[in-house]
């Protein structure tokens, strides 16, 4: 943003629907603290970029109402919720909307906080959260005069937003949060664009607005272009496939030729609908207001901000110290609890004991353990503690060699981090394919599982790798086949 800022000639706003503090709608009190210093983190480097105004999300609230009212303190950014109040007296206890000024465009900006767990949206006897049928009329009635443009932040899922647009004609723009792991790109709902960014930080999104006076959007074709071109894809594909038939199948020439003369007619048909579409697009909003949206990825298109990196590897510092703390204490309890006789004091873990580690493997397969040697697998460890991540539980477990999970052993996966030896910190050859003490012992009787997309797929999910190819990540990590 900062760089947009410098670099663009119009005023920017920038705003953020919510879910921008915790992922999930409750956090377990022993990872309560690291979660909270992330979140400062992310409060301090979203000031440094210059943000506007930021939304409520439920998951906002996790670290605990007490816990963002003091953020709001020290933020120069506002907090916005119309619908998060006290529940004594049912006061707002966030400002329900600023309005600013973009340029010379008077804009307001409101946020609406979605439904939170719990009965009657009341999670821990403090505050409630009010259905947006109670609460939304009245705001839009104090800002209706006093601005040109209206945007509501909302973590309402997009159902709700759609009935929000269709009943409230004097809201403009809807970015909402919370509800979507993929870029949403607007939607328009009578006079209303609808916009979301997928979660997880990866993107910003860019909408580019030529506001006047009219107030109104021109009516985006954009969509019933891209339907109608998919068909136009599908026909040229099927003309084509049944030209190849003609030529190579010994089916009836007289069927085929009447479905080719039906596509070639679907096909005239669709291109004039295209051109129709278009011509619409050019020509039938003059007068009104446009716009073009566009996602930017944040990790491979903006080089880093030094003041924000900073702030983001200090965060990160902190967190990491947290929970390094955290799971010494872990360590401890369960090593004083073996010694007291209240765990298997003979074998802690049976997941664990099944593993034989990797200098096992290397003793009759040195060739493939040299070439696992060299991988990603072998540093993948390393890479979390490059990072300040090497205690980040939700990292740890898919850089580190695990059993796979058995809840008849009364073990898991956090208890196993907090003893793992570090000749498992890496993603071992068991990690792929399955425990191999017995397999080292006998070779002959016992063998070892072979590894497939399914087992890749437990840590490469779409989140951590959304370009994950089972085959061609294979070439990169499959060892050396024995010799024979």
């Amino acid at each position: 943003m900062k760089q947009l800022a410098k670099h663009e000639k119009r005023p920017i706003l920038f705003l953020d629907a919510g879910a921008l503090l915790f992922q999930g709608a409750t956090i377990p009190a022993d990872r309560l603290a690291a979660q909270q210093a992330k979140a400062d983190g992310i409060i301090k480097a979203v000031q440094a970029m210059g943000l506007t105004a930021a939304g409520i999300a439920p998951q906002d609230l996790a670290g605990g109402i007490d816990y963002l009212v003091r953020a709001q303190r020290k933020t120069r950014f506002p907090w916005l919720s119309m619908n998060l109040v006290r529940q004594t007296d049912r006061r707002p206890l966030f400002a329900p909307f600023i309005i600013t000024k973009t340029g010379s465009t008077r804009v307001a900006v409101l946020g609406l906080t979605g439904r939170v767990p719990g009965p009657a949206g009341n999670t821990d006897g403090n505050f409630m959260v009010l259905p947006w049928q109670d609460v939304l009329r009245d705001t839009l009635a104090k800002v209706r005069d006093r601005a040109d443009m209206v945007i509501l932040l909302s973590s309402y899922p997009c159902p709700v937003n759609e009935r929000i647009a269709r009943r409230f004609h004097g809201i403009h723009l809807i970015i909402q949060s919370g509800h979507a792991t993929a870029n949403l790109p607007p939607k328009q709902v009578d006079n209303t664009l609808i916009c979301q960014v997928g979660a997880k930080g990866g993107y910003l999104g860019r909408m580019d607005i030529r506001w006047n006076a009219s107030r109104r959007w021109r009516h985006d074709f954009s969509g019933q272009l891209r339907t109608v071109q998919d068909r136009l894809d599908r026909t040229n594909w099927l003309i084509k496939r049944n030209q190849w038939l003609k030529r190579h199948s010994p089916r009836d020439r007289s069927a085929l030729d009447e479905r080719y003369r039906e596509l070639l007619d679907t096909r005239d048909q669709l291109r004039t609908e295209i051109r129709q579409l278009q011509k619409r697009g050019r020509t039938g909003g003059k007068g009104l207001c446009a716009y073009t949206n566009s996602f930017i990825s944040i990790r491979t298109t903006i080089p880093e901000d030094r003041a924000v990196e900073a702030i983001i590897v200090q965060a990160a510092r902190t967190v990491n110290r947290i929970n390094r703390k955290r799971l010494q204490r872990q360590r401890q309890q369960f090593r004083t609890t073996n010694r007291a006789g209240q765990g298997h004091a003979n074998n802690p873990d049976p997941g664990m004991a099944a593993l034989a580690g990797w200098q096992t493997c290397r003793a009759c397969h040195p060739e493939q353990t040299a070439f696992w040697l060299k991988t990603g697998h072998a540093r993948a460890w390393q890479t979390l503690a490059a990072v300040n991540q090497q205690f980040n539980l939700n990292c740890l477990v898919c850089h580190v060699t695990l059993p796979a999970d058995d809840k008849t052993t009364g073990y898991h996966t956090e208890q196993r981090l907090a003893l793992l030896p570090s000749t498992f910190n890496n993603v071992g050859c068991e990690a792929c394919h399955g425990p191999g003490k017995k397999h080292a012992r006998q070779p002959k009787r016992v063998g070892m599982r072979k590894a497939g997309a399914v087992v890749c797929l437990t840590c490469h999910t779409p989140d951590h790798d959304n370009n994950f190819d089972f085959k061609h990540k294979l070439k990169k990590i499959r060892c050396p086949a024995p010799a024979a």
